[in-house]
């Protein structure tokens, strides 16, 4: 285990029958946060509506005293 660093994490979470593109914040070798992307894009190439739930809620972590928000590829403040 891995003492006095933070890692952040993707990948695909399921809760129920959904699926959400999410990040884990670790510390200590456990999760301490979750969080989903919510704004899934869809056009082009991108169809993650068709894959992908919308997560609701924002992430903002505190690290030694630096606040950081979490977000993944184009999440934006909503």
């Amino acid at each position: 285990m891995v003492k006095n660093i933070t890692v952040v994490l993707g990948f695909i979470d399921r809760d129920d029958s959904k699926l959400y593109n999410a990040l884990a914040v670790f510390e200590a070798g456990k999760i301490k946060h979750k969080y989903y992307k919510r704004q899934l894009p869809n056009y082009g190439v991108f169809d993650e509506k068709r894959y992908f739930c919308e997560g609701q809620k924002p992430l903002i972590i505190d690290i030694k005293n630096i606040k950081f928000a979490m977000t993944i590829c184009e999440d934006k403040k909503r």
